[in-house]
């Protein structure tokens, strides 16, 4: 059962039970009401997650129809269980690993997800307030009823009903997560937040800390990383701006290729240094027993302009352990944003 219907079933489990007990009269029409409006505010978010999966199930239909006519089952079957997903508001942070990530689902289902994490948001907040009204309520009660031994155990007994669904609802809502983090991990991309969709106070989690040329920007509800390199020096080149994911990435046993690929768009973006590499890139960096085993990045191709994809796939040097993920400007000025971060193993 979706997380958020078990929510409520629970919800409306707990109110039912409290009116089959004989409830005392200044308690009926306050739990009817506080019923009604939980049952309301679930509707109306069901009702929204639908909207913010429109676009991504429409996508998702059209390729699992090229999937039936390929005959390819297995990517039916994925497809299947990634509409479920999607209609229940928790799909995975990152693409399953069975739908091939070359179908043309990548901005629908990004842009699903950022509204559906608005949505999650909402519905967190609109809860939260109904009980905490509801519990000012049946303080109030309890205040003006303390005589009453009967009506406060009835009232105690209620606060404590509300208190601990909410404590359900967070503990839920944290296993849900860190679900979807393990499958994150095991997944394809190893690289987690790389769509930058996940910030915290100004910075993207899992990445280390910005400097001032480096920011999360969020354009028509899409996240991405700007680096904007304006100070340069007399010879027009810029200081190298980076930015790197936090932890050394293990290198899969028995993985012979590694594939990087990065969305790019870039504005005023000029090339002057004589250094490597001397233009905006992702890069990964391999270690063998704490020193450097080798160098990989993606290559602009010197065109500013719209959004632009760059995908390098090269053999994994020999004994290599693991691998430290970076973005940065190669020396560039300019503007230059980065979205879609991946990192494969095969």
């Amino acid at each position: 059962m979706c997380f958020y219907k078990l929510i409520v079933a629970v919800s409306v489990c707990l109110i039912l039970n409290s009116f089959s007990q004989d409830v005392a009269p200044e308690l009926v029409k306050p739990q009817a009401q506080y019923k009604a409006v939980v049952e309301k505010i679930e509707a109306q978010k069901l009702t929204a997650i639908a909207k913010a999966a429109k676009s991504y199930l429409s996508a998702l239909a059209a390729e699992e129809k090229k999937a039936l006519n390929a005959g390819k089952v297995d990517i039916v079957a994925a497809i299947t269980k990634e509409r479920s997903a999607a209609l229940s508001g928790e799909p995975a942070t990152e693409l399953p690993a069975e739908i091939p990530s070359g179908m043309r689902i990548k901005n629908a289902r990004k842009s699903s997800l950022s509204s559906l994490k608005r949505v999650q948001t909402d519905y967190s907040k609109r809860r939260g307030k109904l009980d905490a009204d509801y519990l000012k309520y049946l303080s109030k009660l309890h205040a003006k009823h303390a005589s009453n031994d009967e009506l406060v155990k009835q009232i105690a007994e209620e606060k404590a009903a509300v208190l601990q669904l909410a404590a359900d609802a967070k503990t839920a809502e944290k296993e849900e997560v860190a679900k979807k983090d393990k499958k994150v991990a095991r997944g394809k991309n190893v690289v987690v937040n790389g769509d930058f969709e996940q910030v915290v106070d100004g910075k993207p989690v899992g990445w280390e800390r910005l400097d001032q040329a480096i920011t999360v920007v969020t354009e028509k509800g899409n996240s991405f990383l700007r680096i904007n390199a304006e100070v340069a020096n007399k010879d027009g080149i810029a200081p190298n701006h980076v930015i790197r994911f936090l932890k050394n990435i293990p290198v899969p046993k028995n993985a012979k290729t590694i594939t990087l690929s990065t969305k790019l768009r870039t504005k005023d973006c000029s090339v002057r240094a004589k250094k490597n590499p001397k233009h905006p890139h992702l890069s990964v960096c391999f270690e063998s027993k704490g020193k450097n085993a080798g160098y990989r990045c993606t290559r602009w191709n010197k065109k500013n302009g719209p959004w632009q994809m760059f995908k390098l796939q090269e053999d994994i040097p020999v004994n290599a352990e693991d691998i430290r993920v970076a973005i940065m400007n190669g020396y560039c000025t300019g503007q230059m944003d980065f979205d879609d971060i991946e990192v494969s193993f095969k």
